[in-house]
């Protein structure tokens, strides 16, 4: 197994070296032809309250029924996931529980749109995670091409990396991904022939879900960044283990990295880019 874990400023990242520390970094992205990204708990900070804030509001134009507190959030995904067994739910599926009615009323598609009006027009946003910009430029330099892939409504994921100014740092956005099933990424890819068409450790997939971005990286043999900055319950040494206990099941990549950092990647590519002014002049 090739599981790395890369050490983070408060747990002696510079005290380290910087050859010992080129060591740990130096192959996360060598060779990559393209990232791809998740987006909720891996680019964006706890975006669920803000869907659901604007959920509500298309609640409440709609019903004269009280607003849905968390916990009844996190039940109906529950019982959506058990009765569809997967973890991608459709926004027909949603909206029809919270303004109540069937799955096939007109009024839906009517309400969809007052939620999306609700959501664009709030100045408001999620934030990003610290050093994520940074890596975006970095990779931008490196030329590496970075796909949003998201499970979410792509409508949501691009309004809300527009609203925090790094929309154009993405070739391009995906959502409604139905991960980890690659079959819309390899859709994806035959529609952009300047992206590379085959799959394997030229990618590499950054997240923060095992079950669905770790999966996804394991369905099309690339490597696999596993994010656990914004997972305040899964500390490094939990999420190293956890990944070890999905490797020996065949669920993960053999060649996955557990960070809580992106400033980590940052210095990554940084190495990166001196080993590729290097091997010009050797």
């Amino acid at each position: 197994m090739q599981l790395r874990s890369i050490p983070t400023r408060s747990m002696r990242f510079f005290s380290l070296g910087q050859s010992a520390l080129h060591r740990q970094l130096n192959g996360i992205f060598h060779g990559t032809e393209l990232v791809i990204m998740d987006i909720d708990g891996t680019v964006l900070n706890n975006t669920i309250p803000f869907y659901w804030k604007h959920m509500n509001i298309t609640r409440a134009t709609y019903t004269n029924k009280p607003h849905w507190s968390a916990n009844e959030c996190l039940q109906y995904f529950e019982k959506i996931h058990k009765e569809h067994g997967a973890s991608w739910i459709s926004r027909q599926h949603v909206m029809a529980a919270m303004i109540e009615v069937a799955q096939h009323d007109q009024l839906i598609e009517v309400a969809i749109q007052t939620f999306y009006q609700s959501f664009a027009n709030d100045p408001h946003a999620p934030s990003l995670f610290p050093h994520l910009k940074e890596l975006m430029i970095r990779l931008r330099e490196q030329q590496i091409p970075v796909m949003a892939f998201s499970d979410t409504d792509h409508f949501l994921i691009d309004t809300l990396l527009a609203k925090n100014n790094i929309r154009e740092y993405f070739h391009n956005i995906v959502g409604e991904t139905r991960k980890p099933d690659p079959a819309i990424l390899h859709a994806v890819l035959a529609q952009h022939p300047e992206l590379p068409q085959t799959t394997g450790d030229h990618v590499v997939v950054i997240g923060d879900n095992l079950a669905t971005d770790g999966a996804l990286a394991k369905a099309i043999d690339a490597k696999f960044i596993y994010f656990v900055g914004g997972v305040k319950t899964v500390q490094r040494q939990q999420a190293i283990d956890n990944v070890a206990v999905q490797q020996q099941n065949g669920c993960v990549p053999n060649d996955t990295i557990v960070i809580d950092n992106f400033n980590e990647l940052c210095v990554a590519l940084c190495f990166a880019s001196l080993d590729s002014c290097s091997n010009k002049f050797t």
